[in-house]
């Protein structure tokens, strides 16, 4: 939606003209967001490749790292990393396939797998990591110390209003929501207190 052509200022005002709904500046903000991050997971995308390594291949290979010697379960590798079991199983058989992880028995239950960084999966991220950890800083070199922390802080915020996609706010047909405090429709989504500024 409107990721390689964001509709300018007098686009979305004509929205709002059309829709009460419309919060202009928040819309905005909200479009701009969305083809940010899209850029920014075609680029991860494209950086990986030169690796020949993909974002999930990657992510599990830093979760196995983080637990170095002891190692997780398919299921917990699942839960941290936010996808479901058959997509870890095919990220699994790939890294195995490409010696980068193997599957050991768990010393408490036999028929239970334990996964583990090889010492070639070691060596790989090794390998990659210094350039993987100068770019992601290049990306934000445009931020001061400040703003990083500031920017955090928001997308936390942005964070508390993601329920309202899976729920309709109840807005009072007088009153405009962009003129009510965002936090109370953050609050009548959620069914959460509204945050402390």
């Amino acid at each position: 939606m409107f990721i390689n052509d964001p509709p300018q200022h007098e686009t979305i005002q004509q929205f709002a003209d059309q829709f009460k709904e419309v919060d202009p500046l928040a819309f905005e903000v909200y479009v701009h967001f969305l083809k940010t991050s899209h850029e920014l997971i075609s680029a991860a995308d494209t950086h990986f490749s030169e690796f020949g390594t993909s974002p999930g291949r990657f992510l599990i290979m830093m979760l196995l790292k983080r637990w170095l010697g002891k190692g997780l379960t398919p299921s917990q590798l699942a839960q941290k990393s936010g996808v479901t079991r058959a997509t870890i199983t095919g990220l699994l058989d790939g890294l195995e396939h490409d010696h980068l992880i193997s599957r050991q028995p768990a010393p408490q239950d036999r028929r239970s797998m334990i996964i583990h960084l090889t010492p070639e999966g070691v060596q790989f991220l090794d390998t990659i990591l210094p350039t993987h950890f100068s770019r992601v800083s290049g990306v934000m070199q445009h931020l001061t110390i400040s703003e990083r922390h500031t920017f955090i802080q928001l997308l936390k915020k942005i964070a508390m209003g993601i329920p309202c996609f899976q729920t309709i706010p109840r807005i009072d047909k007088e009153e405009p929501p962009h003129q009510r405090d965002g936090n109370r429709i953050v609050q009548e989504a959620t069914g959460s207190p509204a945050p402390e500024e």
